[in-house]
């Protein structure tokens, strides 16, 4: 009996001491330190502040619509380069992959036959109006004796034909001249674009014939430049009709590579050709699609360099 009631006195004790310690604070700190145990951080929320939201007003535009497609560059125009007259090719002054402006010269042929002929054709038609100036005072001569009937009519007449054969003549003499002129500006062979020269088909030093089946080199015009590229048929409507209106359609072409700078341009052309896809699992068109081919300027020529 006697044991049992020390422990109820000890259970009462410690349950008082403990109440105490909690309720103290400053006999809480003092058995903590005497203890050297430490409470427990009681955690702190954290609350976080509103995020920003930005306004705007609610409005109505058009939305741009992208068609992608797969295409390639196209020269505006290449030239091939002949030679207009029969000669000797003695110079060429230009380089392969040079550019060069309209009028630039591009090779000389040996001009020395030529300038012979022009002579020869100056020369006739000298000739010819000195003729033609005896003819006339012979006529003006058979006139008046015509007119004193001393000279047959028969002399007259044949003073009036030999006048104007004569005229005849000079006009032929004239185109002769005209033509060996030509010769020879022909034997210079100039640029009749801007562009970029290919390939020097015939060197320095060769026989070229006028329009012959081989060209001297190719020139090729590069700016602007075209692309042509296929697109499916569902757009070619709406694609003619905006072509016809006012607001140009924007291209936008960019090469191949990771580096490639994209050119811009302006569509101007739907082709009439329709070409059948063929059935292929990497396409990503579908087997039965039809696609219509359209082309446009680009403003850069540094793609086909």
């Amino acid at each position: 009996m006697q044991r049992l009631l020390s422990v109820l006195v000890a259970l009462a004790v410690a349950g008082t001491g403990y109440v105490f310690y909690q309720q103290n604070a400053q006999f809480k700190s003092l058995v903590d330190g005497f203890t050297g145990t430490t409470p427990p951080v009681a955690k702190v929320k954290k609350t976080l502040p509103p995020a920003p939201v930005r306004t705007a007003m609610v409005g109505q535009q058009n939305v741009p619509i992208k068609l992608e497609g797969v295409g390639n560059v196209q020269a505006r125009s290449t030239i091939a380069i002949k030679a207009r007259v029969d000669g000797q090719l003695m110079e060429a002054t230009v380089r392969e992959g040079q550019k060069v402006k309209k009028g630039d010269l591009l090779f000389r042929l040996d001009t020395r036959p030529f300038e012979a002929q022009l002579s020869q054709a100056e020369a006739n038609l000298a000739r010819d109006k000195a003729n033609l100036d005896k003819a006339i005072t012979d006529q003006a001569r058979f006139e008046d004796l015509a007119q004193k009937g001393i000279s047959p009519k028969t002399k007259l007449e044949e003073a009036v034909t030999s006048v104007a054969a004569l005229r005849a003549q000079i006009r032929a003499s004239e185109a002769a001249v005209e033509l060996a002129r030509l010769n020879k500006e022909y034997a210079v062979i100039r640029a009749p674009i801007d562009g970029r020269v290919g390939s020097i088909l015939q060197a320095p030093g060769n026989m070229v014939k006028a329009n012959d089946t081989q060209a001297i080199l190719m020139l090729t015009e590069v700016s602007p430049i075209y692309a042509a590229f296929a697109l499916p048929e569902q757009h070619i409507q709406d694609l003619r009709a905006r072509l016809k209106s006012a607001e140009p359609i924007d291209v936008e072409v960019k090469p191949q590579g990771e580096e490639a700078v994209a050119e811009h341009g302006k569509l101007f052309f739907i082709n009439n050709a329709v070409s059948i896809l063929p059935p292929a699992p990497s396409s990503s068109w579908p087997a039965s699609t039809t696609r219509r081919s359209a082309s446009f300027p680009a403003s850069s020529s540094r793609r086909a360099s």
